[in-house]
């Protein structure tokens, strides 16, 4: 991959972590909302309302589960998507910049998602096909991004000299 071509796309995924941090940062404000006063029963009510409700026993079961909530759960979900957010940021930035550290932290927080999702997954007791074929694109994802970042040109030309005789 050229390194105009290898700068365009960590610009890309750069564009999209910023704006998934600022979606985390919106979710983090929306979930504090939520755990105050009868906001959360508010919500709720208007959901049980929408006509998805009969039609689809997920969406039910969801509005259930959110009725049932402690303010307590709902605000450290917030603190969550707000360290996830951080992270996001961090990672958007630092890629924007040409970082190479940015990079690292790119392949880290991608590797370890597999492990999160499967952790979720057993919790939320997804199983089958939908479970193992969401593993395996995040595994091939990640692993993918290893490839490419670890690649010996890339790894050189990752020196300030290094990149200095290659331009």
């Amino acid at each position: 991959m050229s390194s105009s071509r290898f700068r365009r796309v960590l610009r890309t995924i750069a564009l999209y972590k910023l704006a998934k941090s600022t979606a985390l940062v919106l979710l983090a404000l929306a979930a504090w909302e939520l755990a105050r006063g009868d906001a959360l029963a508010q919500v709720v009510a208007w959901a049980r309302g929408l006509p998805l409700v009969e039609g689809h026993i997920g969406f039910g079961h969801a509005i259930g589960a959110m009725a049932g909530l402690a303010p307590a759960r709902i605000e450290l979900a917030g603190a969550v998507a707000l360290a996830y957010a951080a992270l996001c940021a961090t990672e958007g930035w630092g890629l924007w910049q040409g970082r190479r550290w940015a990079e690292i932290l790119t392949i880290v927080a991608t590797a370890k998602q597999p492990v999160g999702l499967w952790l979720a997954g057993l919790q939320i007791r997804l199983r089958g096909p939908f479970l193992c074929r969401l593993l395996a694109n995040r595994t091939t994802i990640g692993l993918r991004t290893v490839k490419k970042l670890s690649s010996r040109s890339q790894i050189f030309a990752s020196t300030p000299k290094a990149r200095q005789a290659a331009s």
